[in-house]
């Protein structure tokens, strides 16, 4: 029988604890000396501060959350080869064009 996983809810909202991380690594970058380290610490701070931003910006003004519509099951993001070139099926699947006169 295998372990079941306990699942929880995060007591905070993904922008409070992406500013919070941001927060505390702004601090303890403070506290070292120049170098790789701390310059990565300080880009890994200036990213969560990004992403909380970016949480803001997608997330409703009001608190509630967003009911997004499903996506139809025929959608395709990448494109038909026809669709790229312009042309209809119909001729895509005709094949190329040959010259005539020969």
């Amino acid at each position: 029988m295998s372990k079941r996983r306990k699942r929880t809810s995060p007591t905070s909202s993904l922008r409070e604890r992406l500013l919070q991380f941001a927060a505390q690594a702004q601090a303890a970058a403070t506290t070292m000396p120049a170098g790789t380290a701390r310059s990565d610490l300080l880009k890994k701070a200036s990213a969560s501060a990004t992403a909380a931003e970016i949480d803001r910006w997608l997330s409703p003004a009001d608190g509630n959350s967003v009911q997004r519509p499903a996506r139809p099951s025929t959608f395709s993001p990448i494109p038909r080869r026809a669709d790229r070139q312009g042309l209809d099926r119909s001729s895509a699947e005709q094949g190329p064009l040959r010259d005539q006169a020969s």
